[in-house]
């Protein structure tokens, strides 16, 4: 798949939707007896929609997300595919995050605790700070080495495109 920037595409807010999520989070909560907060969560989805901007191409569509907290600007990227199926390509990923908030910009994707799974739907989420200086205390620190050539003698499978942005 031939990679294509992101453009800026303006969101359509669709009350018929709003309301299905409404709906659906009333019947979750009632199911888990947990308390329900209509109100709140309106207000959750308004806020959402004032501070996030879309993004899009023919093959995705990000939704992004910039705030501070204690005077740290941080950044969420709400990625899916336009089709609906399964992200799982890195290399699109990376892309995505390399154009939308910048190359030396670290971000991390959360495999949360089972108490704090959100798990509706084929999209994927990075999270990271808007400063190119901050890197996660994890992962490789040394040089980038990328390996375009597949096929060799180590047994290791790369596809032969290289990564250009």
């Amino acid at each position: 798949m031939m990679w294509r920037p992101l453009q800026p595409a303006i969101p359509i807010r669709n009350p018929k939707h709003e309301d299905a999520i409404i709906r659906h989070a009333r019947t979750v909560a009632e199911r888990d007896g947990k308390p329900f907060n209509e109100a709140r969560l309106r207000a959750v989805m308004e806020e959402e929609a004032r501070v996030t901007t879309i993004w899009k191409n023919l093959d995705y569509q990000v939704a992004v997300k910039k705030w501070e907290h204690d005077g740290i600007p941080l950044f969420h990227l709400s990625i899916k595919r336009v089709d609906r199926k399964p992200v799982r390509d890195w290399r699109d990923l990376q892309r995505i995050k390399n154009q939308l908030v910048g190359e030396e910009v670290e971000a991390v994707e959360i495999f949360p605790a089972e108490s704090r799974l959100i798990d509706t739907a084929n999209q994927y989420h990075l999270w990271g700070v808007l400063d190119p200086k901050v890197r996660v205390p994890f992962g490789w620190h040394d040089e980038r080495i990328v390996d375009y050539e597949p096929g060799d003698n180590t047994g290791v499978v790369q596809r032969g495109e290289p990564v250009t942005i």
